[in-house]
């Protein structure tokens, strides 16, 4: 678009660029159609989204990222973003799937990426238990440990991970609001 140079994204994300590539032809196409839409509204509707959950940044030190991806299309976009944004870097993965969802897929996009795996049973009556899913992680030949509730996973990934290290979690929107809260200012 001309004069809409210098763009602030504040999503992450090669998928969130698409996303903002199509939110932005939308309003051209509304503009054409009569609809006020500012060129500084649009700036600022970009460089101040969020969506919590969706590959967020929740520590620096170790890197944690939270990612609210549960189906394999979900997971080859976390995947990519990691290649993008964690090129070479040790990654522990943190993760709860439902046992309805295709998890021997999604784990087979990412495991290339992953150096080690703690899992948890989500909190909800679909959730696959954490033992069930550490035997499937079991056959990529990486160290997996199971723990009980989200908040133990978390303390047992970062722990994983060490100060210098990078976790991400993922596989079911059921943990996301737990591991959120685990990183929440008293």
């Amino acid at each position: 678009w001309d004069g809409l140079e210098g763009l602030s994204l504040s999503l992450l994300g090669v998928h969130q660029r698409r996303n903002a590539a199509v939110a932005l032809t939308t309003m051209r196409l509304l503009r054409e159609k009569g609809w006020r839409i500012g060129e500084d509204a649009m700036r600022a509707g970009l460089a101040r989204a969020t969506w919590p959950g969706r590959f967020e940044v929740l520590s620096r030190a170790p890197l944690f990222l939270v990612d609210g991806g549960h189906n394999p299309q979900c997971v080859e976009a976390l995947a990519q973003n990691l290649r993008e944004y964690l090129p070479g870097r040790q990654v522990t993965a943190l993760a709860g799937v439902m046992a309805d969802k295709d998890y021997p897929a999604m784990f087979a996009a990412i495991d290339p990426l992953i150096a080690r795996y703690v899992v948890v049973t989500p909190p909800s009556p679909r959730a696959l238990a954490a033992e069930t899913l550490a035997e499937l992680l079991k056959g990529f030949g990486k160290p997996v440990t199971v723990c009980g509730a989200t908040r133990e996973g978390v303390a047992e990934a970062v722990r994983q991970a060490g100060p210098e290290g990078a976790v991400c979690a993922f596989g079911s929107l059921y943990i996301v609001g737990d591991i959120r809260a685990c990183f929440q200012k008293e």
